[in-house]
């Protein structure tokens, strides 16, 4: 079994990740603006042309605002679920979501970006509906699994060692709004759960998030326990 490097890349309040892979490296997500990455990637000796693949966990415009801007700089081709295509399309969120519950709903009134700019696919790229071996040609030992919850498209990529590179299917920030995990918004909380029950049984073991520090995935499978014992945890 390989073991992958992630090298992880903070902008802003959002974790970027470079995988290496045999010929150039596999960045999942873009940020809100390259500017913020750009600086480490020449600290750490990568050029932009290094990057030959970028995975979309999906949509949403802290994680794709950027994406325009970088491919510009390189040659890498797009993985993403077909469910965003139409939204990272149209430079717009899918609106189908619910905050996790008042306190999210207040904080998301100030914060939510809906826009940022387009960008239309390629024929090089990679759409995707299920599960994926296709890292594996990248020489990246692991694969890709659809977890839906947060967006119907989210996708996470789980190397053979057990590291799980998760978008916003799970979170491990802004405790004072009672998260305990789960993403602020989702169109489908059960559908959530059933991802990280997903991930869980494919053997995750270290959970990557999108939004803060990484953690145990048996936190994730300590809180699936807490949910079976009663749903007023899971929506207060």
């Amino acid at each position: 079994m390989g073991v992958v490097s992630i090298f992880r890349i903070k902008s802003g309040i959002i974790n970027l990740y470079l995988l290496k892979g045999k010929d150039g490296y596999l960045l999942v997500d873009t940020g809100y603006r390259y500017t913020d990455f750009e600086k480490v990637l020449q600290n750490e000796k990568i050029n932009w042309k290094d990057i030959n693949v970028i995975l979309i966990t999906h949509h949403h415009a802290d994680h794709v605002a950027a994406l325009a801007d970088v491919l510009k700089r390189t040659e890498a081709r797009l993985i993403i679920h077909k469910k965003e295509v139409p939204f990272l399309e149209a430079g717009k969120i899918d609106k189908d979501f619910k905050p996790l519950n008042f306190r999210v709903k207040i904080a998301m009134a100030f914060s939510l970006v809906s826009r940022f700019k387009p960008v239309k696919l390629r024929e090089c790229d990679i759409v995707m509906e299920n599960e994926s071996e296709i890292l594996r040609d990248f020489g990246i030992e692991g694969k890709i699994l659809h977890t839906p919850g947060h967006t119907k498209g989210s996708i996470s990529v789980l190397l053979d060692d057990g590291s799980a590179i998760v978008g916003d299917i799970a979170m491990n920030f802004l405790g004072f709004l009672g998260l305990k995990k789960r993403p602020m918004i989702a169109y489908d909380y059960d559908g959530v759960f059933k991802s990280w029950e997903k991930m869980l049984d494919a053997g995750a073991k270290i959970i990557y998030p999108s939004h803060g520090e990484p953690f145990p995935a048996l936190e994730l499978a300590e809180m699936l326990k807490q949910f079976a014992q009663g749903e007023k945890i899971w929506r207060t």
